[in-house]
């Protein structure tokens, strides 16, 4: 988690929701994704916001075809 402060609030927000997702999938749960509000601590620009939605996903089996058809997907909706 990153230390966060906005304003007068403070707390932690998570960096990646990368570890429940391996738990997961260990567990059982098969092929997992999740859209997460996430944040990093120390990149600034232009174009870039220390808060952000990030998209992670791991895909149990398939081939680098069946990855590249997966990210197709989502970019063009």
């Amino acid at each position: 988690p990153v230390s966060w402060r906005a304003g007068a609030e403070s707390g932690w927000v998570r960096t990646s929701p990368e570890i429940a997702l391996k738990r997961a999938i260990c567990a059982g749960a098969g092929s997992v994704f999740e859209v997460a509000t996430v944040a990093r601590a120390g990149e600034h620009g232009a174009h870039h916001l220390p808060e952000f939605h990030l998209l992670e996903w791991y895909r149990v089996g398939g081939t680098l075809a069946d990855l590249r058809r997966d990210v197709e997907a989502i970019v063009t909706g």
